[in-house]
């Protein structure tokens, strides 16, 4: 900079203005998230370093102080250029702080230090080296320029290395045989050295927590809960119109005679009021709601917050049903978060809409029926909950007989299975009879939901072959199970098509489900079967889903899966359980962001 100075350039000159202060401090920290994160850790990692150097420590935190203290009160940030060059004589008090973190106590501590700087070290090598490969030398500074670097570089463009197209697959050949080696002797060093003992602490820890497991299932729930509430944008959606056919039935009616919005297709006109397509145990499950907003304790159909409360509940069950197989606090977890926000159920709860709610209260209903058949054997409870499902998502009636057997095997007496067949079965008969009561008073039938009478349904080219067709299968199968994602030629590059895709690209964690490490049990038997069933009647409704991320339809499937993997996965939390579970982890928070918090799709 002294150029700039002997050149009387004023943006380079110290001046004490707290605005500007604070904007170069908030440029500077995107910066480095963008660029660079590697050096933000090093510098934290000078605050770690040994007690017996605090001269070096003292001298290094004095250097960083000053130089920052230059950088962030002078006008300019520099032009044309790639990431912050003003940091450059920055960087290696931040390198020197990397050595810290060989002091972290203790060694679960240090292993995830390990991996958090690992990752940001990795990421900070790809960004410099897409941007030294592409060209450095832009002047927009209000983006990541490597995004579109990438975009250009998968599309074979290079400007600084025209060769490297050519040279990409002895480079990636070198890479991989490089990773093999680097992994060998990782692998050597956790069979013979530190890592393995400190890995086995880790687990004992796991296995005998030091703190109360109920504080951790509350803690979890609670922060999902919160998850779901906090990370999305918009806390009241119109689409919730169960809710309104709730306040409709707290007055002692039966549909509205209030027009529903032009966007609202799923409605039956008749006899001068309007009656929405969804099952009665729906509309029941919002009276609470309805009858809280008429009190004036809640202001609207809060859809975000009852996917919370959804959410919520999928917790605490998932916790009691793992802890009831016996699994490790850690994998317990794991689990739940699987479960919860590991999956395609968090993006797709979140948008409120009334049809993506009667998924989540459906799966809510099974996998606690389940809890009372499975871990507590308690019918009345259980059928109540299964009344729930069936009462949201009437398709779930089909997996009746699937319980009605979880009680044979699991009662030995034939009396008390068929004492608990009937305790079990009364709520959900009970929820069937007034769900025929409902649709005749709307529709003259009882078995007439009305979806068949919305008008120019069968206009539709989904619905050509009717409501339910072996036709619709080809299409459910693609978006289920094969349909990949798409590369578009902007920001974000890669994306969800927005109808549909793979469940297996939406959460690679489901590749736990085929270790099969208890196909001789019966419950595991029952489980397949009951996803099988599941899934073969949702792929004869003529609709694949419409607008979603991954296959909104497999959630109904979300309880059997958890009852597989409490069967299949490992007991202790372990390497690849920890790696499937953050890459789902990852899919899952990029798709809410690119739904709810962008305009991309």
């Amino acid at each position: 900079m002294l150029p700039n100075i002997a050149g009387q350039y004023t943006d380079t000159f110290f001046q004490l203005d707290w605005n500007n202060f604070w904007s170069k401090v908030s440029f500077y920290r995107s910066q480095l998230l963008q660029y660079t994160p590697i050096s933000g850790l090093g510098l934290f990692g000078l605050c770690l370093l040994p007690q017996k150097l605090w001269k070096e420590k003292l001298t290094l935190a004095s250097m960083a102080i000053l130089f920052s203290g230059y950088i962030l009160n002078i006008e300019t940030v520099g032009h044309c250029m790639y990431g912050p060059r003003y940091l450059l004589p920055w960087m290696p008090f931040a390198a020197l702080g990397i050595i810290g973190y060989q002091s972290v106590q203790p060694f679960f501590l240090k292993f995830a230090a390990s991996v958090l700087l690992m990752f940001t070290f990795c990421f900070s090598v790809a960004v410099n080296f897409i941007g030294a490969l592409s060209g450095t030398m832009n002047c927009d500074l209000t983006s990541p320029l490597y995004l579109g670097f990438l975009g250009n570089m998968i599309s074979g463009e290079f400007i600084h290395f025209p060769l490297a197209k050519y040279l990409g697959i002895p480079f990636l050949i070198w890479g991989v045989v490089l990773f093999a080696k680097l992994s060998s002797s990782a692998l050597d060093l956790m069979v013979q050295g530190e890592f393995k003992a400190g890995w086995q602490d880790i687990q004992d820890r796991l296995r005998t927590p030091p703190i109360n497991p109920m504080a951790v299932y509350i803690s979890t729930s609670v922060f999902v809960a919160l998850t779901y509430y906090l990370f999305i944008p918009i806390k009241t959606l119109p689409q919730d119109y169960t809710f309104l056919m709730a306040s409709e039935l707290l007055q002692g009616q039966i549909g509205t005679s209030t027009p529903p919005p032009g966007w609202l297709s799923e409605y039956v006109f008749r006899d001068g009021r309007y009656y929405f397509v969804f099952p009665l145990g729906s509309i029941l499950t919002m009276l609470p709601v309805a009858l809280l907003d008429r009190l004036g304790i809640l202001s609207g159909p809060s859809s975000v917050l009852i996917a919370s409360l959804i959410a919520g509940g999928l917790s605490c069950f998932g916790f009691l049903l793992a802890q009831a197989y016996r699994f490790s606090l850690g994998m317990q977890v794991s689990l739940v978060i699987f479960l919860t926000l590991g999956n395609w159920i968090w993006c797709n709860l979140v948008f409120g809409y009334a049809d993506m709610l009667t998924l989540g209260w459906s799966a809510l209903g099974q996998l606690g029926s389940l809890y009372f058949v499975l871990g507590q054997k308690q019918p009345l409870i259980s059928g109540l909950l299964f009344a729930l499902a069936i009462g949201n998502r009437t398709e779930v009636i089909v997996l009746t007989p699937i319980f009605m057997a979880l009680w044979f095997i699991l009662e030995t007496d034939s009396k008390r299975w068929l004492v608990s067949l009937y305790r079990f079965c009364f709520f959900p008969i009970l929820i069937l009879l007034l769900t025929f009561c409902h649709n005749y008073f709307r529709f003259n039938s009882i078995f007439e939901f009305g979806k068949g009478l919305v008008p120019g349904i069968f206009e539709q080219p989904h619905f050509a072959s009717g409501l339910y067709s072996i036709a619709a299968i080809p299409d459910h199968f693609t978006e289920m199970l094969t349909a990949t994602w798409q590369r578009i030629n902007h920001f974000p590059f890669v994306a969800p098509s927005g109808f549909g895709g793979s469940i297996f690209l939406a959460s690679p964690f489901l590749v736990l489900l085929f270790r099969f490490r208890a196909m001789n049990q019966p419950v595991v038997i029952l489980s397949w079967i009951a996803m099988i069933v599941m899934t073969f009647t949702m792929w004869l409704y003529g609709d694949v889903g419409g607008w979603q991320f991954s296959y909104r339809y497999a959630v109904n499937l979300l309880p059997w899966i958890y009852i597989l993997l409490l069967y299949n996965a490992p007991r202790q939390i372990n390497i690849p359980v920890i790696c499937l579970l953050l890459i789902s982890l990852l899919i899952n928070i990029y798709a809410v962001w690119l739904f709810h918090w962008t305009t991309y799709l």
